[in-house]
């Protein structure tokens, strides 16, 4: 049987290991953001637009190309940001959805696993007897009695 409040301390467990990651990438993404709006690439300017693309013009120099390398981290991390939250949100849901199980369904579940262990032993007890009766049968024709 699940252990429900097991179950749910696990899932608080994700739940603050998640807060903290998202936490740490949010600051990475402060220092992304400083960088790339302090980032001079001369004449040829480029632009964070609101949809997370990068707008630059189409000579890249060695400059250029250290912007769009921060450019592609800072959407990497924002990306991950994204598959956190959503992972956050599985998690809250998944933890609301848990409930002990009543007295009950306790005892139908612990018939149904007797019965299975039940089952479980008559079909090794037959494999035993097989197994037992064919080694007798091997013995038997291997042995020559005079």
């Amino acid at each position: 049987m699940a252990n429900i409040s097991l179950e749910k301390i696990l899932i608080e467990g994700e739940e603050k290991y998640t807060v903290l990651e998202l936490n740490s990438l949010k600051n990475k993404e402060k220092i992304y953001e400083s960088v790339l709006r302090d980032y001079n690439i001369g004449e040829k300017q480029a632009v964070i637009l609101d949809s997370g693309d990068i707008s630059i013009s189409s000579d890249v120099g060695l400059r250029e190309e250290q912007y769009i390398d921060i450019s592609k981290m800072y959407l990497i991390n924002l990306n991950r940001e994204n598959s956190l939250r959503i992972e956050l949100l599985e998690n809250l849901r998944f933890s609301k959805n848990m409930e002990e199980p009543s007295e009950e369904q306790k005892k139908r579940i612990e018939i149904g696993l007797l019965n299975v262990q039940n089952e479980l032993n008559e079909i090794l007890n037959s494999m035993v007897k097989i197994e037992l009766r064919d080694y007798r049968r091997e013995y038997i024709g291997s042995v020559k009695v005079f």
